[in-house]
């Protein structure tokens, strides 16, 4: 157990410019669910009014105005989530984004083999395989992440806030069939372009987030060091040896703590 512990303490964290990657995702999510408003909140509108009572003229289906609303408090509340969990529990949220990642592999390494078929015969076959599944299923997880909490915060909005008198199941179903539909070109967008996707994520990771997130570590490193501690410190790795082992693996798709590819 004592050996199991120490391996654990030398687990290469999550490296900034994946965490980075992470928050370029939420911010580009936040940009095209606002501009998807133009056509989300009606929607979401029209399915209230739809299936509740008499049609148009029963009281239980809420204002075009509310759902709007709604849309604009759940892109921000969806996009914040994910960069909060980026900065406040890396480790955690990576963990998770793993697992949900190990269900889907199967499909996405299908797709990702018709997709490369002509680049069979080539020496880096795999490696673009890899790359691809890894890229693709972390887009996944991300929209699924904004795509929760951003309807959570929409229906807590409408219905405590705003007062919408439609039942809550039935401004759910409105916000599942739009968010369905504005998912889906986001993730579209990213499967027919990837490459070019990808180097703005990389881009802004490095540029803008990467270097807030080395800057908030830091800190709480910091922070431990002027903490004086009794406990034996074991031998660390240099901090910039770390920082690539972890850039190494979160590039692969391999798993940092079980060092598997997944």
């Amino acid at each position: 157990m004592d050996n199991l512990n120490t391996e654990k303490e030398h687990i290469p964290p999550v490296s900034p410019q994946l965490r980075g990657e992470a928050m370029s995702y939420a911010v580009q999510s936040a940009v095209y669910n606002l501009g998807a408003n133009f056509f989300e909140p009606y929607i979401n509108y029209r399915v209230q009014k739809h299936y509740s009572q008499n049609n148009f003229t029963h009281p239980d289906a809420g204002s075009y105005k509310q759902n709007l609303v709604g849309e604009f408090v759940g892109d921000i509340a969806g996009s914040s989530t994910l960069i909060l969990a980026e900065a406040l529990c890396p480790e955690q949220l990576h963990s998770m984004t793993r697992k949900i990642r190990s269900w889907v592999d199967p499909v996405y390494v299908s797709v990702a083999h018709k997709i490369f078929s002509a680049d069979k015969d080539h020496p880096d076959y795999e490696q673009k395989i890899k790359e691809w599944t890894t890229f693709q299923e972390r887009n996944l997880v991300r929209s699924a992440i904004i795509a929760t909490a951003g309807i959570a915060g929409n229906i807590a909005t409408q219905k405590l806030l705003l007062g919408n008198p439609a039942p809550t199941k039935l401004i759910l179903a409105g916000k599942l069939i739009s968010t369905t539909l504005t998912t889906s070109i986001g993730l579209t967008t990213r499967i027919a372009f990837p490459e070019q996707i990808q180097s703005v994520d990389n881009w802004m990771s490095k540029n803008i987030f990467a270097p807030l997130m080395k800057e908030k570590d830091q800190n709480v490193i910091n922070s431990n060091l002027s903490t004086p501690s009794t406990t034996p410190t074991p031998p660390t790795t240099s901090t910039t040896h770390v920082e690539k082992l972890a850039q190494r693996n979160d590039k692969l798709g391999i798993d940092n703590r079980t060092k598997s590819i997944i």
